[in-house]
């Protein structure tokens, strides 16, 4: 019903009255004229005494106002004035009704103290006129509840339009949120792809030099630009998995994976952070882990990197230890638990229990020195309750702290790729006497940890002096210690001053000595014997790298590491001609490289365009296709090739690209690809798409062809069809515009 349905209704409502009744209402129009202000005066005063209805009246100026309203609106109303200014008074009090949020029932009750006050006074004026008084009820009764029953409709009316109005405003901003998803997916997926780009340069150049010859010192140095590399890779993944997490979208890998080269890596990644300030950095898997679990490694990796590089960054003297050990074993998995001991500043009791939420930090004084987004811990216990564990701080001011997670893991099914090199170096190492000399309780308490899981003697000196004194002790018992590790830098006597004191004497010969060094400069053992040392093991010092290299010193016979890239690419395929089109030059070299090594011949096309024409002139086993390319992208010239006659449009097609959302790997394959490899490139993968696509396998051999091979004669057959798509092309080419 409208607002001019009302008025007429009124109207009509209003003539119904009968003759009596109109007269006796009229007779008695100026004693309500005269009454109506003390009415409104005791209703308001009955207002007054609610709480709710005070508090929105606010004021004694809104009071009086909103009363002379009233006044004149009874007025009009009995003068049977239902002019624009009435059903404008009528509308106002539904609105006024609405916007106060005064429920019908409310006012309702307002209507009935207006109108028993009403019948009152006509009462009092026709107490000797019973025809005229009853008269006089009716028409005030068929006045008040009209007036009502019109407020109420305005009230429903404004409830409906506001409803209306609420669902057009949820509507917009839903396509509004939706728009802005739209807009930092497509953001980020841009930012991903640029960045991938040059990355996938970065960790593929250094990989094939990993895969070069090199010294030991050159292989360290490319082995940190890979895992420099592959830490950029992780935040960038960390970029895009943060809408996931906001959204609750966010899914956990489940691999076998070994824990202890995954904390050697995170070590070694953040070892040249503790070395710039002079701290130290160790690590201790326990031998009570299982060599191989089943989880999420990257995700494990991400919290490890967070607590560690957070341990280093408010560490100023000391160091920082992690260690990862057995909690408990649960039916067929175990509970992990990770500790990042450190010497730092501590944290007070009050401040740790924000540590956990997101933008929050220790102080301001602590953000202005060390910096942070204060996202770091917030994401790690998203991460940690997601899998299904808890995490938490112990820590003192001036103390140090130790933040800890605890995670449920499966155990793995594969073989440990380091079991049986480990097995020959403890081997070599049960039984064997060992002396620590450092000048920091920690190191030697972890360190010691770890070498007395091998079933070593361990004996521990603070400092140089300490060591010398039980390196002789021992001697004089005729129980020389095997090997003492000796800390580089240490106060009053360093480890080249130890090392030359011990070689002055003859009867501690018969100990090897090994220099634990973190300035870099002394990394080889032919650096180290300069030193009066037996062995060099630079810091940071872990598990498997403690063992691996003390067992080597006592005569186990180890092969040497091999850093570089995984070797599964190496295994004999049968060669294929390739086509890479790519625009990026790195990329480019980067691919033909890889693939030439594998014993495949590779021509490149710099876009789209070139693609299309070189399948056209010439026989192809496979084509790996990037997407973002100028003039033509990599899908549109996936569908012209699928467009072309006979065998061209059969040809396997990869895509190759930095394009990683998972709605780009449903573009790639509605164009028509076959394959999808994501940059930067893992050269395993690669192949294995590649042997895939192509239908070969990669452990057979075939005979290469010529590189000059002449075309079948079925190829013969199908050439006069090929210059018609390539003329057809040509066309096409003509009405572009560059």
């Amino acid at each position: 019903m409208t607002s001019s349905d009302l008025d007429i209704d009124a109207k009509l409502a209003f003539l119904k009255l009968d003759y009596e009744s109109r007269e006796a209402l009229r007779e008695l129009q100026p004693v309500i004229a005269n009454r109506i202000g003390a009415i409104m005066t005791e209703f308001y005063g009955h207002i007054l005494a609610v709480p709710a209805l005070r508090d929105m009246l606010a004021s004694e100026r809104t009071i009086a106002h909103v009363q002379v309203a009233q006044e004149k609106h009874w007025l009009n109303l009995f003068r049977a004035a239902f002019d624009g200014h009435y059903m404008e008074q009528a509308r106002r009090i539904g609105d006024a009704h609405y916007r106060h949020n005064l429920l019908p029932s409310w006012y309702i009750g307002g209507y009935c103290f207006t109108l028993n006050s009403l019948v009152a006074v006509a009462v009092e004026h026709y107490r000797n006129e019973p025809a005229k008084l009853a008269a006089a009820v009716q028409a005030i009764n068929r006045a008040v509840f009209l007036d009502m029953d019109l407020a109420l409709n305005v009230y429903h009316e404004a409830v409906l339009s506001t409803r209306e109005r609420e669902k057009s405003e949820l509507k917009a901003a839903m396509a509004a949120a939706e728009s802005a998803n739209q807009a930092k997916s497509e953001f980020l997926a841009t930012v991903s792809h640029e960045v991938r780009t040059p990355l996938n340069g970065v960790l593929g150049m250094a990989g094939l030099l990993l895969d070069s010859g090199l010294e030991e010192d050159q292989r360290h140095f490319a082995a940190t630009i890979r895992d420099s590399g592959e830490m950029l890779l992780d935040l960038i993944n960390d970029i895009l998995d943060f809408s996931k997490i906001e959204a609750g979208r966010l899914e956990l890998e489940v691999t076998d994976f070994e824990p202890s080269p995954l904390v050697e890596s995170i070590i070694e990644l953040l070892a040249p952070r503790a070395h710039a300030k002079q701290i130290d950095l160790v690590s201790c898997v326990h031998p009570d882990l299982p060599p191989v679990l089943s989880g999420d490694p990257g995700r494990l990796r991400q919290i490890m990197l967070n607590l560690v590089g957070n341990a280093i960054k408010f560490t100023k003297t000391g160091g920082v230890a992690l260690e990862l050990r057995l909690e408990r074993i649960a039916g067929h998995s175990i509970v992990m638990l990770c500790r990042v001991t450190d010497t730092g500043i501590g944290i007070p009791a009050h401040v740790q229990s924000k540590l956990f939420q997101r933008f929050s930090q220790g102080d301001a004084a602590t953000t202005r020195i060390h910096g942070g987004t204060g996202l770091g811990l917030a994401i790690c216990k998203q991460l940690v309750t997601l899998m299904g564990g808890e995490i938490g701080v112990e820590s003192e001011p001036g103390k140090g702290s130790c933040f800890w997670f605890k995670a449920p893991l499966g155990r793995g099914r594969s073989e440990s790729s380091r079991a049986a090199r480990l097995a020959v170096a403890k081997a070599a190492l049960a039984g064997k006497s060992v002396l620590l000399i450092d000048d920091h309780e920690m190191n030697l308490r972890v360190v010691g940890l770890q070498l007395r899981s091998l079933d070593m003697s361990v004996e521990t000196a603070l400092g140089a002096a300490e060591g010398l004194a039980a390196m002789r002790r021992a001697a004089e018992a005729q129980r020389p210690f095997a090997i003492a590790m000796v800390d580089h830098m240490m106060p009053e006597l360093d480890g080249p001053a130890f090392a030359r004191l011990a070689r002055e004497d003859p009867d501690l010969a018969a100990t090897k000595l090994v220099l634990c060094s973190s300035t870099g400069l002394v990394s080889s053992d032919a650096a180290a014997r300069q030193l009066g040392f037996d062995a060099a093991l630079p810091k940071p010092l872990h598990g498997d790298k403690i063992v691996l290299r003390l067992g080597r010193l006592m005569g186990a016979a180890l092969q040497e590491d091999s850093p570089g890239m995984a070797r599964a690419w190496e295994a004999p395929m049968e060669s294929l001609r390739i086509l890479l089109a790519d625009d990026n030059k790195v990329n480019q070299k980067l691919a033909t490289i890889l693939l030439t090594k594998a014993g495949h011949r590779v021509d490149v096309a710099g876009n789209g365009i070139e693609a299309v024409h070189a399948v056209c002139q010439r026989h192809y086993d496979l084509v790996l296709m990037d997407v973002q390319m100028p003039e033509m992208d990599g899908l549109e010239a996936t569908r012209r090739i699928r467009s072309l006659p006979a065998e061209t449009s059969r040809i396997p097609i990869i895509a190759m690209t930095a394009n990683t959302m998972a709605e780009d790997r449903i573009l790639c394959q509605r164009a028509g690809m076959d394959g999808y490899v994501s940059k930067p490139i893992d050269v395993n993968l690669l192949m294995l798409e590649v042997a895939r696509c192509a239908g070969r396998d990669p452990g057979t051999v075939a005979e290469r062809p010529a590189a000059s091979a002449p075309h079948s004669a079925a190829d013969a057959a199908d050439s006069k069809d090929k210059e018609a798509a390539v003329a057809d092309f040509l066309d096409f080419l003509d009405g572009t515009d560059g």
